[in-house]
C-alpha cells in the first residue's frame, strides 16, 4: 500500500493478488480504478517501490543531530544510496530514538522534497469503496 500527495491531489495505491486498485482525489474527482491485466507491469511496480525503500546498499552514512518533532526524539542521518554500484541518491533518515525504527525518509528529486513514511503493519484492508472500482 502507498499513499501519495502532492498539492492538493492524493493518491493511495494497492497491489492485492496480481490487481491494482487506485483511488485518486483531486481536481473535484473522486474515482476508484482498477487494473486486472497489468501483472507485469505490477511486478515491476512492486519491485521499484520495494527498491527504493528496502536498499541495504548506503555510503556516506552521517549521524547529523536528534531532534523532536510532535513529541517524538528522532536522530537525523545522511546517507547515499547505491544501485548497481553506482551514488543513487542522498536520503535524509528520522530515526525513532525509542524503537530505533525509520519512520521518515527525505530526499529530492526534480528539485522537489519528496518524503516518504514508513509504518509497520502486520496486513492491509482493501477499503470497501474498492469494490465498485473502474476496471482499466
Amino acid at each position: 500500500m502507498m499513499e501519495v500527495s502532492a498539492d492538493d491531489v492524493y493518491m493511495e495505491m494497492y497491489a492485492i493478488d496480481k490487481v491494482l486498485y487506485m483511488h485518486m482525489v483531486g481536481e473535484g474527482e473522486d474515482m476508484w480504478v482498477k487494473s486486472s491485466s497489468m501483472t507485469e507491469d505490477i511486478d515491476d511496480l512492486i519491485e521499484e517501490i520495494g527498491a527504493i525503500s528496502m536498499s541495504d546498499s548506503f555510503t556516506n552514512v552521517e549521524y547529523v543531530e536528534t531532534v523532536k518533532e510532535n513529541g517524538v526524539s528522532y536522530d537525523v542521518v545522511k546517507a547515499t544510496e547505491i544501485r548497481d554500484g553506482e551514488e543513487f541518491q542522498d536520503l535524509t533518515f528520522y530515526v525513532n530514538v525509542k524503537t530505533g525504527l525509520v519512520e521518515k525518509s527525505e530526499s529530492e528529486s526534480d528539485g522537489e522534497l519528496v518524503t516518504v513514511y514508513y509504518e509497520q503493519c502486520n496486513s492491509i484492508t482493501l477499503p470497501k469503496e474498492a469494490a465498485n472500482a473502474t476496471e482499466i
